[in-house]
């Protein structure tokens, strides 16, 4: 079986994370249930840079939105400008 893959790019540069993290699972959430229902075989990843991934995304907080939501994670390395890490 051969799948595609979907992504949601989210920027989090309000002053508060929580209200972006907030604002991304919603968005994901919405998506996920569309491709769910369109086009099942597609896998959605949430696309953050590497900065907000050691923040709000390493803390308790985040790890538990990202487990409780099975949330799939594509990290990119602004820097760097190449994907540093994929979380299924």
């Amino acid at each position: 079986m051969c799948f595609s893959t979907a992504v949601e790019i989210k920027n989090f540069i309000s002053p508060s994370p929580v209200s972006d993290l907030q604002e991304a699972v919603g968005v994901y959430e919405i998506y996920r249930s569309l491709l769910n229902e369109l086009q099942p075989e597609r896998l959605l990843y949430l696309v953050i840079c590497k900065r907000t991934y050691e923040g709000i995304f390493t803390e308790r907080f985040g790890q538990l939105i990202l487990e409780s939501l099975k949330i799939r994670l594509l990290i990119f390395d602004e820097r760097q400008e190449r994907i540093f890490k994929w979380i299924r």
